[in-house]
């Protein structure tokens, strides 16, 4: 049988190496935690969110698509009691997430990556910071011969 979960660190480094101004990128499953270190602004968060299978193709075994959605949560700090401060970054930065990341291809994915939703998550005048969430999806499959 072969199920392989792709995993997020290649994501996480994509990001880091490609995203001008982003300053830090990692994979992992809190996004409290990381909106309570004391973070490189902006940062980025990339962790699971979703897995969907599609309908079996074959007979008598097993061959289904699997559509994998992770999230990208951006970290931005000094934003000002409105947000505004940090506006310019917040463009720049998740216009660079879409860039690189839609159209590129996971290592140990079948597909390229698409782009699904995005939101903002918190804001949060008293502590100036701003978290928003950008999901992705990309394939790959599962088989199983008799």
């Amino acid at each position: 049988m072969t199920v392989a979960t792709p995993t997020l660190e290649p994501i996480a480094k994509h990001l880091a190496d490609t995203v001008s101004g982003l300053r830090a990128a990692d994979a992992g499953f809190d996004v409290a935690a990381g909106a309570d270190k004391t973070l490189a602004s902006p940062s980025a968060l990339v962790m699971p969110f979703a897995a969907a299978f599609g309908p079996n193709v074959v007979g008598g075994a097993v061959r289904q698509q699997r559509t994998h959605i992770f999230s990208v949560v951006l970290f931005f700090t000094g934003t000002g009691a409105n947000g505004k401060a940090a506006m310019e970054s917040f463009q720049e930065v998740k216009d660079g997430v879409l860039e690189a990341l839609i159209g590129w291809r996971h290592p140990e994915g079948a597909s390229s990556v698409e782009g699904v939703a995005e939101r903002l998550l918190k804001f949060d005048a008293k502590r100036q910071l701003a978290i928003y969430e950008m999901r992705f999806s990309h394939k790959t499959h599962v088989s199983k011969l008799d």
